[in-house]
């Protein structure tokens, strides 16, 4: 029996870096070396937004935590996540679908694997964007 993956991720809308309203779901359906990622979007501004699905695998690192978190103990850092590009999707009267077909173990015919993927990411301007986290 070939190995199947299902699963779903909500999608927020973002406006000047603050967390706004769910504004759609992302659905990963992964079997027989695919990976097929459909979008629902619903009461989003119009617009075309470039989508990218994130990993950490070789991101660079911007610097320490500041001082006084706790998190600094410990010897963490904050890291830049990567985007692989996946296409473009289109809001029209607040709505837009899409659907990517990609190969599991090349997302996008890059070396990443759907493995190396935390996050999905559409880009409508420098002051708005669509994050699954």
């Amino acid at each position: 029996m070939a190995l199947y993956r299902r699963f779903v991720t909500y999608l927020f809308l973002y406006e000047d870096v603050k967390k706004g309203k769910n504004c759609g779901f992302a659905k990963i359906d992964a079997r027989q070396g695919w990976c097929r990622m459909e979008i629902q979007m619903k009461g989003c501004p119009d617009g075309e937004y470039k989508v990218y699905m994130l990993h950490n695998v070789g991101s660079r690192r911007i610097g320490e935590l500041s001082e006084g978190n706790e998190d600094d103990k410990t010897g963490k850092f904050v890291w830049e996540p990567e985007g692989i590009e996946v296409g473009l999707l289109r809001i029209n009267d607040g709505f837009g679908s899409a659907v990517y077909m990609l190969e599991a173990d090349k997302i996008a015919a890059t070396a990443f694997h759907l493995e190396d993927i935390f996050g999905i990411y559409l880009i409508a301007s420098e002051s708005r964007f669509v994050a699954s986290q």
